[in-house]
């Protein structure tokens, strides 16, 4: 397979290059129950959820060599120091996008200048975008409707005030913004589905965040 740098939070680990690299397929969650007296079972998994399915966290695993400028013990200590069980964003396939999860680095024995690297992450099942989908809601006295678009599932999204005291308003529940960027709005989610929010107050709200796929 063609290589590749290896991109750890948007940024290129300097003299790497991913040799070969895969990730588990999406395992969906499920918890079947027998129902009595009926045929077939019931999936607890989704009857919790609306029906939208949940998936498991999937294994990442690639195999890395980076080209040591100097001293490679000392560049190998350096990445371990920098990297190893650190939570990250990580793209090891060149492609838009990213996986996220806490990066395990080992199998690392240095033979001259070259580093081979065997790296490791439980990851989220989904692959991120890199940037991020944004909606806003000016707000008004008597309340100011808007649909924001569909998520790729249910989420918590990033919700920016630019001002105090604007009112959201959901199916879920109503909330005050707090000025500036909060993901503490608790119960307020977007769906695979239109989500119809009103804002009411003076102000600006903006709804932010990022598309994903199973991919």
């Amino acid at each position: 397979m063609p290589s590749h740098a290896l991109v750890l939070d948007g940024t290129a680990l300097p003299g790497a290059v991913v040799v070969s690299s895969t990730v588990s397929p999406p395992e969906i969650k499920a918890a079947y129950v027998d129902v009595p007296g009926a045929h077939g079972s019931l999936d607890l998994s989704t009857s919790l959820t609306g029906g939208e399915p949940r998936y498991a966290m999937r294994t990442l695993a690639a195999r890395v060599l980076v080209t040591a400028t100097s001293d490679a013990q000392a560049e190998l200590d350096a990445i371990l120091d920098a990297w190893h069980g650190r939570e990250c964003d990580i793209n090891t396939d060149g492609r838009p996008g990213h996986w996220h999860g806490r990066l395990t680095i080992d199998g690392v024995h240095p033979h001259g200048r070259m580093l081979p690297l065997l790296i490791s992450a439980l990851v989220e099942p989904w692959r991120w975008d890199d940037t991020s989908t944004t909606a806003q809601v000016t707000a008004s006295s008597s309340g100011a409707s808007a649909t924001i678009p569909p998520a790729p599932f249910t989420l918590q999204p990033l919700v920016t005030a630019s001002a105090a005291g604007i009112v959201l308003t959901s199916a879920d529940g109503q909330w005050t913004a707090p000025t500036g960027p909060a993901r503490a709005l608790d119960g307020f989610t977007l769906r695979p589905a239109p989500t119809p929010v009103t804002a009411t107050g003076t102000g600006v709200l903006t709804i932010s965040w990022r598309g994903a796929s199973l991919t």
